[in-house]
């Protein structure tokens, strides 16, 4: 499993990319139930800009040799809270 987060947008409209992989079963079993608890299913509601100048972030999980995409949802900065921010937070933290 492979889980992408890019932040882009900000001031200067610079973008940045955090990934993290988790080969073996047990780094999936941490990872997993972050990736479950955010709610994917929420569309536009966690896309929807929150003013100028803000970030947004794709992310992205890839399950499978073939990287078939599980799971992906687009989040602005003002969206980013609970389960998202948990799971973006830890991505740029192990990804460091």
């Amino acid at each position: 499993m492979t889980i992408t987060v890019r932040r882009s947008g900000g001031v200067a409209g610079l973008t940045r990319t955090w990934t993290v992989s988790a080969t073996d079963g047990s780094s999936v079993a941490i990872w997993w139930p972050l990736v479950e608890s955010c709610p994917w299913d929420a569309g536009d509601a966690v896309a929807a800009a929150g003013g100028s100048d803000r970030y947004v972030y794709a992310i992205r999980v890839d399950v499978g040799a073939e990287a078939t995409a599980e799971r992906d949802a687009t989040v602005a900065e003002t969206r980013l809270t609970g389960p998202w921010k948990d799971l973006v937070s830890r991505v740029r933290q192990e990804s460091a």
